[in-house]
């Protein structure tokens, strides 16, 4: 397919997603979960791979996207005792838009018939939520943090991959984002700016060197896309072109580690 029907056909879908996530009493009184387009159009390009229908992978990817949301709209609840009214009733809006996330996804693949797949993707979400417990709650070891956070950004992509068999693309979503959350931690520890995953990885690193911990970890993910691309070249055609661009960096943050170190 033409390069440029992919991208009008992926800005169609990102408009879809983004119809499917909108709700306007949400909207007025809360903030709508981010829509990781990147994630969204990789979901897209890994279905082109298949022989589903385009109406077929429109449901597909938005589904997961709005499962994504719901796990991410979980994420944004500060819980604390000074809470105004205020506050506890976003916070009870913010569950409430995560459940009404959790509903339209189940709806969609029940029209569908996809009963399947909602138990895989239940199975995903139970196993995202049990690692967010043990990385927020848990003072483990710095390793075992970031495999934690290596299951949160990357489990529902790849259980998604799998029960499509399509497990090239499972391997690279997994290594491909999290390197790319690995790198935004970085970012954020290095601006200052932590978030409440940068703080819980600090918290196990247990007052050893940040950047030093966490590179080798980024290094290696990177490592393991380059293997991947060769195995497969049409694989890599087939990658969005922006991919290219992040990916890019991420490979001179490698080169500038190598020289560091």
């Amino acid at each position: 397919m033409d390069d440029q029907v992919v991208r009008q056909k992926e800005d169609r879908l990102i408009r879809h997603i983004r119809e499917q996530m909108h709700h306007s009493f949400l909207a007025k009184h809360t903030e709508l979960p981010h829509l990781d387009e990147e994630k969204a159009i990789m979901l897209y390009r890994m279905f082109l791979d298949t022989k589903h229908s385009e109406e077929h992978i429109f449901t597909y990817v938005t589904t997961v996207m709005l499962v994504q949301a719901a796990l991410d709209a979980h994420d944004t609840i500060s819980v604390t005792n000074k809470d105004s009214e205020t506050s506890k009733t976003r916070r009870q809006l913010v569950i409430l838009g995560g459940d009404y996330y959790s509903g339209l996804y189940y709806a969609l693949l029940t029209k569908m018939g996809e009963i399947r797949f909602i138990r895989k993707l239940a199975r995903s979400i139970q196993q995202v939520n049990e690692h967010k417990m043990f990385l927020y709650n848990d003072a483990d070891l710095f390793e075992q943090s970031v495999d934690h956070l290596r299951i949160i950004e990357t489990a529902l992509l790849k259980d998604t991959a799998d029960y499509f068999h399509l497990p090239l693309w499972g391997d690279f979503m997994e290594h491909y984002f999290f390197m790319r959350r690995l790198m935004a931690e970085r970012r954020s520890h290095l601006s200052a700016t932590p978030t409440k995953v940068t703080k819980s990885l600090y918290d196990s690193a247990r007052f050893q060197p940040f950047t030093k911990l966490i590179d080798p970890y980024i290094v290696n993910s990177i490592e393991k896309v380059k293997r991947l691309f060769a195995i497969d070249s049409t694989f890599q055609r087939n990658v969005d072109v922006d991919f290219e661009r992040s990916f890019i960096e991420s490979a001179g943050l490698q080169q500038k580690l190598a020289e560091e170190g």
